[in-house]
């Protein structure tokens, strides 16, 4: 049962312009009980994987508020997941490049770290990788 809720915000305002819900399970279609007799909350068909490259498609390219006020999206901010970017380059007209957020950024060295600190061959310490932590996010070093 897999399900995924993508938005599309604006950076500076963080407003909302869009959201998108994927749903590849129904409760009521799972006990038995016939689409058509009940709203079905089924609305995906494939992997989990290609429901996120699918609902920025749709956020970002096929939006109709974006298409009526003549909007395009030129950078998207998100993980290090390169398959919603392709999606989004391979169905666009326009340019579209990627920034990696930073929590992303830090959550996936914050991870490696610890994975490094359970080597019988380190001295990194808890203390260590959360000094780290702070120099990766601090803003006068950028």
């Amino acid at each position: 049962m897999w399900e995924r809720v993508a938005n599309l915000m604006l950076v500076k305002s963080g407003k909302c312009l869009g959201v998108k819900v994927f749903s590849s399970y129904c409760y009521l279609c799972a006990r038995g009980l016939k689409p058509n007799n009940h709203v079905c909350s089924k609305n995906y068909e494939g992997s989990a994987k290609g429901m996120e490259p699918k609902a920025a498609v749709e956020l970002i390219l096929r939006n109709p508020d974006l298409e009526e006020g003549g909007v395009r999206v030129s950078t998207l901010i998100g993980d290090k997941d390169s398959s919603t970017l392709s999606a989004l380059r391979t169905n666009s007209s326009h340019p579209i490049k990627k920034i990696i957020d930073m929590n992303h950024n830090t959550k996936s060295v914050n991870n490696k770290l610890y994975k490094l600190k359970k080597s019988p061959h380190t001295f990194l310490t808890s203390s260590a990788i959360n000094y780290l932590k702070r120099c990766i996010n601090c803003k006068k070093c950028r």
